[in-house]
């Protein structure tokens, strides 16, 4: 409790300490934020002022090669796939556009080879005061590098391990409605990954600039779910790049287990209201004269929805009010781990109740084609974590060269070694076009 009172006075510290800085960075390093529109007159444009209609082709191949040494006499994974992306960007003039990111990747080890389709849309706008998306799409819903708190609407969430591939998109229509440079309306109609209308949702943000800080007020809300209401902002304190976000429910938007006199079972906690809390901030470092040599950012998360008690480590027998379906037989007794995993409750960084990150680059590491990564992420209640380090090489003519190592770290049973794992190295030859 101590813990989540100090959280929130820091968040509320920060919020009167942004309104009294100056002009937003609008390059801020580790902010995922939508930057503001300017609102352009609503007349229409002459003909030499239009754009010519293009048609723009580019893609990415890569061969990814991973290891992962397990702990004690466990069995090490290797894997080896070939990764393939390619984007069509066509433009009408300036106002339409349409764009798509198709994929396709091939795993050596079982033969098996995959295509998709992680965004289609077209932008649709309206005498340049309304701004409409249609499709698939990944939105920027949400500030911070990690952990996005009031971001309900994207399918798939940020990952600390470097994802492979491109973010999968969810099918809606998002609409944009600028009023000059201090205001903005953003709304989303969410019909799902899977295009069902059944499971329609939708999600409004009202976005503004006070003085020198960007905030916004949002709401989400969803069939058979709970709504959620969600407050972010971004400012400069103290020559910080300070970003924030705040999501509060009536309940949870999915099921957690609850314990109650040897039974476990599922619910939303309905009667209770859970909030979540992300603040990160960070910025430039200057070394032998380069000014944007180091960049550093550090987060702290905390989760109303996560675990304080390690569900892992608990082998203790307990009776399923819910019971877990393995292999076509129902199980109605078990240990918390058999019923957390046989009920798809775990999310990787949102388990535990605090966490914190930090994310650290170096620029022109030996030369101005390396850069050199180091980053951290923990879990406060458990106290394991991943700690990792990487290099990168990039010549002019777009050939990469990208290693990674991940240590895995912390007791046996807890959140980042209960699948045992030691170290994971992954390489990554690519190319851009």
């Amino acid at each position: 409790m101590k813990k989540t009172i100090l959280l929130y006075g820091v968040f509320l510290f920060m919020a009167p300490a942004c309104l009294a800085q100056g002009a937003v960075d609008e390059n801020a390093m580790f902010s995922d934020t939508q930057a503001l529109v300017e609102n352009k007159p609503a007349v229409k444009p002459s003909p030499a002022d239009l754009k010519p209609n293009s048609l723009g082709f580019s893609g990415e191949l890569s061969s990814v090669s991973s290891l992962v040494l397990a702990r004690g006499d466990q069995h090490n994974d290797y894997q080896n796939a070939v990764l393939g992306s390619f984007l069509v960007d066509a433009r009408y003039h300036a106002n339409y556009k349409l764009f798509a990111n198709l994929e396709a990747r091939h795993i050596w080890e079982d033969g098996d080879s995959k295509g998709y389709l992680r965004e289609c849309f077209i932008d649709t706008p309206i005498n340049n005061k309304v701004y409409l998306r249609w499709g698939r799409q990944v939105l920027q819903w949400g500030r911070c590098y990690l952990w996005n708190p009031t971001d309900l609407v994207n399918v798939d969430k940020k990952t600390f391990i470097q994802r492979i591939g491109s973010r999968d998109g969810v099918y809606g229509l998002k609409v944009h409605i600028p009023e000059g440079t201090k205001y903005n309306f953003y709304g989303f109609l969410d019909t799902g990954k899977d295009l069902d209308t059944r499971k329609m949702g939708g999600a409004v943000k009202f976005e503004f600039l006070l003085g020198g800080t960007e905030m916004a007020f949002s709401y989400w809300n969803k069939k058979r779910y709970l709504p959620v209401y969600g407050y972010d902002l971004s400012s400069r304190v103290f020559g910080l790049d300070v970003n924030a976000e705040l999501s509060a429910s009536q309940g949870f938007t999915r099921n957690m287990m609850r314990q109650d006199n040897g039974v476990l079972s599922l619910d939303k906690r309905r009667d209770d209201w859970i909030t979540r809390v992300c603040l990160d901030f960070g910025g430039s470092l200057p070394f032998n004269d380069q000014v944007n040599k180091i960049k550093v950012a550090a987060e702290v998360f905390y989760n109303g929805a996560g675990y304080s008690k390690n569900v892992f480590k608990d082998q203790a027998a307990y009776f399923y009010k819910d019971p877990v379906s393995v292999n076509g037989a129902e199980l109605v007794a078990g240990d918390k781990k058999t019923f957390f995993f046989g009920h798809d409750l775990y999310e990787v960084n949102y388990y535990g109740r605090y966490y914190a990150a930090l994310f650290t680059t170096v620029n022109n590491f030996l030369t101005s084609d390396y850069s050199l990564c180091a980053n951290w992420i923990e879990n406060l209640n458990d106290r394991s974590g991943i700690l990792s380090l990487g290099v990168k090489y990039q010549n002019i003519k777009d050939w990469y060269i990208d290693f990674t190592t991940y240590s895995f770290l912390g007791q046996k049973d807890c959140e980042f070694t209960f699948l045992n794992q030691a170290v994971g190295l992954q390489l990554i030859l690519g190319y851009k076009f």
